[in-house]
């Protein structure tokens, strides 16, 4: 496809927030499995349906589960398990990923989605520094999942 621009890794941040505004960024992001939209199948099998076929439709919908690994220094982890140990609806925070933008845009892309931290994992040790760890962290989504292009 010529002159396709696709999204790239390298350059995007991942941050979180209580308000979906001033976001805490994680910085030295290493690997990114944002969450992916999912859907329930609504059964709508009866007993009379037609050649015994199982029917459904689009159910609910609902955000995955995303997992990240980072490089975070000690104050970035211990934020992040502070958010670990809340549990009540305040445990919910507002997660970015933003994607670098491409040359014809002005301006960066944005996943937002909501979602609380399901697991906090020192995932590896590192040698190259003494003041970060490389930490895997899953958070499930719980409400939301905007697109916003660059433009």
């Amino acid at each position: 496809m010529a002159n396709a621009e696709h999204l790239h890794s390298a350059g995007s941040s991942l941050g979180y927030s209580t308000t979906n505004s001033g976001y805490t960024l994680l910085t030295d992001l290493k690997k990114v499995h944002a969450p992916p939209l999912d859907r329930n199948d609504s059964k709508d099998t009866s007993l009379d349906s037609a050649n015994m076929f199982e029917q459904s439709t689009p159910g609910w919908r609902k955000v995955g589960a995303a997992t990240f690994e980072v490089y975070l220094t000690r104050a970035q982890f211990a934020a992040l398990q502070t958010i670990y140990n809340l549990n009540s609806i305040s445990a919910v925070y507002y997660w970015q990923l933003t994607v670098p933008k491409l040359s014809t845009e002005s301006a960066a892309s944005n996943l937002v989605w909501q979602g609380y931290v399901k697991t906090l994992a020192l995932s590896e040790g590192s040698t190259d520094t003494d003041d970060k760890y490389a930490v895997t962290v899953t958070i499930t989504g719980s409400y939301g999942y905007t697109w916003t292009q660059g433009s």
